[in-house]
């Protein structure tokens, strides 16, 4: 019986020997595995923060970007006032060339008396002699 007991304490002494050898392989399979997924995290952080690095100076090109268009659309709006104001102008300044736009022309001599000539009379500067009735000679 004492051999028997010898026998399973042997026995019992293998196996707790392997389980010794396999918590040790565990607990070094476990921080091999800790220091990976340090390594894994590190790398992920670093990605991160490149990523962030890239994000915040898209954000200031955007940024930028948005400040110029807001200031070329101030130019802009700043254009199409200055191009109605010369529209305003040009079109005072082609009244004021030709005032009669299409009216006849008025001659008023001393005595008061007035007569209109159409302007589709006149064809040029040089128009010759004007004949009138019995008011006026040539």
């Amino acid at each position: 019986m004492l051999s028997r007991v010898n026998e399973v304490q042997n026995v019992l002494n293998d196996q707790r020997e392997a389980q010794k050898d396999t918590v040790n392989f565990l607990e070094a399979q476990l921080e091999r595995n800790r220091e990976q997924n340090r390594d894994q995290l590190d790398s992920i952080q670093a990605n991160v923060d490149q990523q962030k690095g890239c994000l915040q100076r898209l954000l200031f090109c955007a940024n930028k970007g948005a400040d110029t268009t807001q200031s070329l659309q101030q130019v802009l709006n700043q254009v199409l006032r200055l191009t109605l104001s010369l529209h305003g102008l040009v079109y005072q300044a082609l009244y004021f060339i030709r005032p009669t736009r299409g009216q006849p022309i008025t001659l008023e001599d001393a005595l008061g008396n007035v007569r209109e000539i159409p302007l589709d009379w006149i064809g040029s500067w040089e128009v010759g002699p004007i004949f009138v009735t019995d008011d006026y000679r040539h």
